[in-house]
């Protein structure tokens, strides 16, 4: 990739990130828990989610993917991604590593 173009995907993976970054602080509620339980159970900090969720700094493709995981794995976070249309399987082809067919 040259200089300062991006692919489709970096443009889909910011836009995941925005959408999670917006409804961050809802889904965080529907679990009932605080930025600091959030932040631990990520390994990030209170500060990084509280700038996330008041929208100072960008959320990071890494805190998204450990997000998804929290929230995929709590049945009332997974039908809320559905309903804010944060595309799950979308992300899942993503996320397919596709073998490449070596010639002979």
């Amino acid at each position: 990739m040259a200089g300062n173009q991006k692919t489709n995907q970096d443009f889909e993976k910011e836009y995941y990130q925005r959408l999670m970054a917006e409804h961050l602080p809802e889904l965080r509620k529907t679990l009932g828990i605080s930025q600091s339980d959030l932040a631990e159970f990520i390994g990030s900090t209170r500060q990084s989610i509280n700038s996330i969720e008041n929208q100072k700094r960008p959320m990071m493709w890494d805190t998204f993917m450990s997000l998804m995981l929290l929230f995929i794995s709590n049945n009332d976070t997974k039908k809320q991604l559905d309903e804010l249309e944060i595309d799950t399987k979308k992300i899942s082809n993503f996320l397919k590593i596709k073998k490449k067919r070596v010639k002979k």
